[in-house]
């Protein structure tokens, strides 16, 4: 009995463990980005000894617009953008979700992609707030990229 509970666990847990693509999004928040609709996802990840909580939110319709926000939090920094994408944008971004680098950490054209997208002010309004007290710095190599 305990055998056939605890194969089951695995064989449900397992397409979540491996449901992440090398490009750093689920195949879940590909399927739905392409149609804008509403979808939330959360993972934590370790890079260079940097905790990071990374939230994406695809928000829906709003007229001619898809509404999609993504904060990245560490443990001194979090990260805000607020998006508004055009039809256009949003095919040209879900093929880039489609796309898959040879390896993890390698470069990463569907970053590259998006980036160029979200670091538009026209598309996304990007904001941060630093908790670390006034004496403190912070490396800028360990915060994420948008």
């Amino acid at each position: 009995m305990k055998k056939g509970l605890i194969l089951i666990l695995i064989l449900l847990i397992a397409p979540v463990c491996y449901s992440y693509s090398l490009n750093g999004f689920s195949e879940q928040f590909a399927r739905k980005f392409k149609n804008c609709e509403p979808f939330n996802e959360e993972i934590s990840f370790n890079a260079n000894g940097t905790v990071y909580h990374d939230k994406k939110q695809i928000m829906g319709w709003f007229g001619d617009f898809c509404g999609y926000r993504q904060t990245v939090r560490t443990s001194g920094a979090t990260l805000y953008a607020a998006c508004a994408f055009t039809k256009q944008q949003v095919n040209i971004l879900h093929n880039a979700l489609l796309i898959q680098p040879k390896s993890l950490g390698g470069n990463n054209p569907t970053q590259d992609i998006w980036d160029k997208y979200v670091l538009n002010p026209q598309n996304c309004k990007l904001s941060s707030k630093n908790i670390f007290k006034e004496n403190s710095k912070v490396d800028k190599r360990y915060l994420p990229n948008f």
